[in-house]
């Protein structure tokens, strides 16, 4: 069970048909529906009654439906109380990323940057030049954000972030008639990219290299309203993050969007330093907040 279908399980509840939850997701009904039956064979219980109308929800999800609001409140409180312990903390913990991870945190959502940017415990700098892990060994800085994990006897590689991909693609378009999308289904494609993907289009092109899969082409496109006319003339499949394009309003094109399999390719961050650091509480409660506050 994963946050992003209690997030989907409650919008059902609150809109009560998948549709309209789908609608406000910038899901297609199909994957709300899908996510869904994921969440109730995971649980083993039966949460919805499925009627033409709608859904409506059985004991075992009314239930869910409490849990889930306790638990979707427990997450904004946490990140208020430890911005507020923060506030009174002296010692601010100094985070180093590359700059190019900083323009593919901001594709996520001003809130993943301001997670960063504009909290009093941690000062975050960003290396246009780039950044490995001798900055930690010259104590340059106290933690790093890689798009990688490292391997090392004295570092540590907490996982920060996940972030999955979905494919948009005109709804003309009656070739593509999956729920999901993995790596081997852009063989003799045209994939459209983000121009300020850096490490997401490598990461993706290694895993195109590695199922070896051939795309017709791969496209930049500086701005998502280009690539989602693209998209929708057919003349390509635009690939965005799940959270980019729920928060973005597709309604002006025709156009629809199915997940990519996080088994067959997702873009992670992680969080490494010191393995015995004598400022760890403080790296680990920095840790804490934005692995809650990015989920946000």
């Amino acid at each position: 069970m994963e946050l992003r279908q209690l997030r989907q399980f409650y919008e059902v509840c609150e809109t009560g048909s998948f549709s309209a939850a789908g609608s406000s997701l910038y899901m297609t009904q199909q994957a709300v529906g899908k996510s869904m039956k994921q969440l109730e064979d995971e649980l083993a219980v039966v949460l919805f009654i499925r009627e033409k109308s709608g859904v409506s929800l059985t004991p075992q999800g009314e239930y869910l439906k409490e849990r889930c609001k306790v638990i979707l409140d427990y997450i904004r409180d946490t990140e208020d109380q430890l911005r507020e312990i923060g506030a009174n903390c002296p010692l601010r913990t100094r985070i180093m990323l590359p700059e190019a991870v900083m323009q593919e945190i901001r594709t996520i959502g001003a809130s993943s940057e301001a997670a960063l940017t504009d909290t009093q415990f941690i000062d975050c700098q960003v290396q246009k030049d780039g950044v490995d892990e001798q900055a930690l060994e010259e104590g340059n800085c106290d933690a790093l954000i890689l798009p990688a994990a490292v391997q090392r006897d004295d570092l540590l590689a907490y996982p920060l972030l996940h972030v999955p991909l979905c494919a948009v693609f005109a709804d003309t378009d009656k070739k593509i008639n999956k729920k999901e999308l993995s790596i081997r289904d852009f063989r003799g494609k045209r994939v459209i990219l983000p121009s300020n993907w850096i490490y997401m289009k490598s990461s993706l092109l290694r895993a195109f290299k590695e199922q070896n899969v051939t795309p017709e082409d791969v496209i930049s496109v500086e701005d998502r309203e280009e690539g989602m006319r693209m998209a929708e003339a057919g003349d390509g499949i635009l690939i965005l993050t799940e959270r980019n394009l729920m928060n973005y309003d597709k309604s002006g094109y025709r156009v629809k969007s199915i997940p990519i399999k996080k088994r067959s390719f997702s873009w992670n961050l992680y969080y490494l330093f010191r393995k015995h650091d004598t400022c760890q509480k403080e790296i680990l409660r920095a840790y804490e907040f934005l692995k809650i506050r990015l989920l946000i």
